[in-house]
């Protein structure tokens, strides 16, 4: 369980509402007091996934649009709903942008983080670095940046990088 006197105690006065956030609306269950915490990680599972083709090439690309429900364990516990724009070579392989927008479930009111999304899907594996642009919860979050890596199943492995306030 967190030591929420100690973690308040190596916080600078400046800075609380970053501990606020991160304990009720992140719901960190670690051992390691938040301010030796530099990374939040998790997984998140696809569980919808709807695309359609906006426009064929000649060469057997394509340009495509999807729209996916996901759901986030670990450090951040919420849904979220990515919209992507992708552009598929004659393999298979992909580049695409998107935005995300991930609703964290918190005791007190949920937060809202927008994810900027830079990635790629290349022999089956799909990979993005993200930013985030928008936050309803904690403005020092702004910025940050963080990426995922996808495994089996509909799954991603997640890490956001986090300020070090200790």
């Amino acid at each position: 369980m967190l030591d929420k006197d100690l973690a308040v105690s190596q916080i600078p006065v400046d800075q609380p509402e970053f501990l606020n956030y991160v304990s009720a609306v992140v719901g960190l269950q670690h051992n390691v007091p938040i301010t030796k915490k530099m990374e939040l990680s998790g997984t998140f599972q696809i569980t919808d996934w709807q695309e359609s083709v906006d426009k064929e090439l000649s060469d057997g690309a394509k340009l495509s649009t999807a729209v996916v429900q996901q759901s986030y364990t670990g450090d951040l516990t919420g849904s979220s709903e990515v919209r992507y724009q992708l552009c598929y070579d004659a393999h298979g392989d992909a580049i695409f942008v998107g935005f995300e927008t991930l609703t964290l479930k918190a005791d007190h009111a949920p937060a809202l983080l927008v994810l900027q999304h830079n990635g790629a899907f290349k022999n089956g594996v799909a990979s993005s670095q993200f930013t985030v642009v928008a936050s309803s919860a904690d403005a020092s979050l702004l910025g940050r940046s963080g990426s995922f890596k996808s495994t089996e199943g509909g799954k991603a492995e997640y890490q956001l990088c986090m300020p070090r306030i200790g």
